[in-house]
């Protein structure tokens, strides 16, 4: 009883219409800036990759250098978005920080014994 006491149904109904609008700009946001970004640089990357095959090192470091902005500039939005939806600043300067490097996921291959070994 006491919890429907603290029920305002005028705030209530400002903060249902408010987090609909809030979400679709959100996804507006992160579609427009981070989304489209990440695609680019994808391309930029394969680009890269096709122009070091045909060995046109110096173009394809210049479409690595673009992919990278374009990644970093996503980053940043992201970022941004974190910090507007009142994330600590702790948990974004972390997340700012550079990545740790990736663990090794293929395991060092064991010799395997022949089976006239085994016999």
């Amino acid at each position: 009883m006491a919890r429907a006491a603290l029920k305002r149904p005028d705030i209530d109904s400002r903060i249902d219409e408010t987090v609909p609008h809030l979400k679709a700009r959100i996804a507006d946001v992160i579609h427009l800036h981070v989304l489209q970004s990440l695609a680019l640089s994808q391309l930029q990357i394969e680009l890269s990759r096709r122009m070091c095959e045909m060995g046109d090192d110096a173009r394809a470091v210049a479409e690595l250098d673009v992919a990278a902005q374009q990644l970093q500039d996503a980053a940043v939005v992201l970022q941004q978005i974190m910090r507007e939806l009142g994330v600590p600043a702790d948990v974004t300067a972390t997340a700012a920080r550079q990545p740790w490097p990736l663990p090794d996921i293929n395991p060092p291959v064991r010799p395997t014994a022949m089976k006239s070994e085994i016999a």
